[in-house]
């Protein structure tokens, strides 16, 4: 099987209508803590909904906008990483496993609803 190399940096993604006071942000991957799964989460498929995952994977081959993953600041000591994922676990992984290196997001404050 051949490779398939993204023809663009990132899934197409528009401002959040419903937090127009965070600013789309372009993110790279790497800069994020890897989400690990509640081992208590009710998903099928290695931590995923699967049916979910496939609409994704769709939605980025298909070229259709999808909603940025929500992050916060990461501040750890001597940590590599800037930002923790808040929500868009599907997201982040849809965007690794289409060989994405950068993620549109928006970065909440802590202590406020985003």
């Amino acid at each position: 099987m051949e490779a398939v190399s993204p023809s663009r940096d990132s899934y197409l993604s528009e401002l959040d209508a419903d937090h127009p006071s965070y600013p789309l942000q372009i993110v790279s991957v790497s800069e994020i803590v890897p989400f690990r799964r509640s081992e208590s989460a009710e998903l099928d498929f290695g931590g995923f909904d699967r049916k979910r995952m496939m609409s994704l994977l769709s939605g980025i081959a298909s070229d259709s906008v999808i909603k940025p993953v929500k992050l916060k600041s990461y501040t750890a000591d001597n940590s590599v990483y800037r930002y923790q994922l808040y929500d868009g676990a599907h997201r982040y992984h849809a965007s690794i496993a289409a060989g994405f290196k950068l993620i549109p997001g928006i970065v909440c404050q802590w202590g406020f609803e985003c």
